[in-house]
């Protein structure tokens, strides 16, 4: 469970159309479009706030600080919630990608491998979705990478 209360927000007078963070944003919340003023670069950023989980990694990897964390007006928590899927397949789907149910799988969230599989179980089937819905992935992304492609892979 994690608390978002933080946004990306463009500064468009910075962004230079480069799109390093359309190509790094975990939950693809940001895309490409065209920009409608004439004078500046022909495409710039666009947030897609409904999917955005204020993880930072656009703003920190933007090489022209064309990015910048707002608060949300209004917070919410990404949470799967383990209860609603049915335990048994949690925990087959777990242990045939060869995880605990209960090891964390993403140190920055604290996200446990029960809950990745409960989303997959759900109906989540990219990383980006299941980032969106659980968090997962939206630290530093070194350690929870794998042991979510294990968890999609054992549920083909």
């Amino acid at each position: 469970m994690r608390l978002v209360n933080l946004l990306a927000e463009l500064i468009e007078e910075k962004c230079t159309g480069c799109g390093i963070c359309v190509k790094v944003c975990p939950t693809l919340s940001m895309e490409m479009v065209p920009n409608p003023n004439p004078e500046g670069p022909k495409r710039i950023v666009a947030i897609h706030a409904e999917t955005c989980v204020g993880c930072w990694t656009c703003e920190q990897r933007c090489p022209f600080e064309a990015l910048r964390m707002v608060r949300r007006p209004e917070p919410y928590t990404v949470r799967v919630p383990v209860e609603e899927v049915d335990r048994q397949e949690v925990d087959a789907l777990c242990r045939k990608a060869r995880l605990n149910p209960e090891q964390v799988v993403c140190f920055c969230t604290g996200t446990r491998a029960e809950e990745v599989a409960a989303a997959i179980l759900k109906g989540y089937h990219t990383p980006e979705e299941i980032s969106r819905h659980t968090g997962v992935r939206t630290g530093c992304k070194v350690e929870c990478t794998q042991p979510i492609l294990r968890l999609l892979e054992a549920a083909e």
